[in-house]
């Protein structure tokens, strides 16, 4: 299992670890049975001591993320083998299949979650060791930046013929349509809320670079990284107002991929009844909603990788006029609230015709 994990040390001494998908060869090897979701890691160590050998670190990191990888690995393994198992058992009459293998599923998400949680505080606790060690025996108490992510695991649709008891006994189509307006609401109100948080973070950036500029007229050889260093209260402003946007940015891609599910559920009936698959109307509503949903998605990651661009220039900058720019960028966004709007108006437009088939 080649791993894809990139552990390595920036011009300032500190540990970063990025991987895109730390199960992307499980999602490869299984994906006849399971969906399985990207699991993002990002961390970072600010290192306060100079290390004598920051390759012994990287190699001590990147071995012990790889045998967390390989114990993903093996989860997802055991749970493929037990969904196979029980496939056949369901072609052999087991009613109670389909429950069984959405249970296991649900199970191994939990396990995957708890890693997930702890893995910031692994690698922290892996670089303070080797960091330790290099410093003969020093006592050191690091600190950590975690933004790991795990989206979870799902059955492949129509595997199991049967299906889950629970959504048998469900009002299926009514009960989702209600489930889509409610989350067609709450998109369309955080279309709003991400234009007033990227409006907080453009006025936090601008009024930094203002402050550091009446501070140059007074002190004209005033670097970037001097003013950074002496203005604590500032700095942390701007930088929580980052992590609150870029927090939100992920908290929008969840409740749009959320919502996104809830509608595979309708799919699925409507490629099961004829009358359906042939209603130009569900057509209109379901293109409009697909197309929405994929405008919203495709904007975080570029806002993402922004933000996470900006708040590195803040501790890097030699010229404070790209910290204007990079401002100036995030206001020239444009929003989508158009797009969400017409996620409300999708949600409700289900809602009403499940209401309709359910008199």
């Amino acid at each position: 299992m080649a791993s894809s994990t990139k552990v390595k040390f920036d011009k300032k001494g500190n540990l970063s670890v990025e991987n895109g998908n730390l199960l992307e060869s499980a999602r490869k090897d299984f994906k006849e049975c399971l969906k399985i979701n990207a699991f993002i890691v990002s961390v970072e160590v600010p290192m306060d001591e100079k290390v004598t050998n920051e390759k012994e670190i990287i190699e001590q990191v990147t071995e012990g993320l790889d045998e967390i990888e390989r114990q993903l690995y093996d989860f997802l393994k055991d749970l493929n083998e037990r969904v196979e198992k029980l496939l056949k058992e369901e072609k052999a009459g087991k009613k109670t299949a389909a429950d069984e293998a959405k249970k296991a599923v649900d199970q191994t998400e939990k396990k995957i979650k708890d890693v997930a949680d702890e893995l910031g505080v692994f690698v922290r606790k892996t670089v303070q060791k080797e960091v330790s060690r290099q410093l003969g025996g020093k006592k050191l108490q690091l600190r950590s930046t975690s933004r790991n992510t795990f989206r979870g695991v799902d059955l492949q649709k129509f595997i199991f013929e049967g299906g889950s008891s629970d959504a048998e006994n469900s009002p299926f189509f009514l009960e989702v349509g209600k489930t889509m307006s409610t989350m067609g609401k709450e998109i369309f109100k955080k279309a709003a809320e991400e234009k007033t948080q990227r409006g907080e973070i453009v006025g936090e950036l601008n009024t930094y670079v203002a402050k550091f500029a009446e501070a140059k007229k007074a002190n004209t050889a005033l670097t970037m990284s001097e003013f950074y260093k002496a203005n604590a209260k500032l700095v942390k402003s701007v930088e929580d107002s980052g992590k609150k946007y870029s927090d939100f940015l992920a908290a929008y891609k969840d409740a749009i991929e959320k919502i996104e599910a809830e509608f595979a559920k309708l799919e699925t009936l409507i490629k099961s009844d004829d009358e359906l698959k042939k209603d130009s109307n569900v057509k209109k509503i379901t293109k409009s909603f697909t197309d929405a949903a994929k405008t919203i998605v495709e904007i975080v990651d570029p806002r993402t990788k922004m933000i996470t661009s900006t708040m590195k220039t803040l501790k890097s900058a030699v010229v404070y006029s790209t910290i204007s720019d990079q401002a100036s960028d995030l206001e020239k966004l444009k929003g989508v609230t158009k797009s969400a709007k017409a996620i409300e108006e999708a949600g409700k437009e289900f809602e009403a015709m499940g209401k309709a088939m359910d008199k």
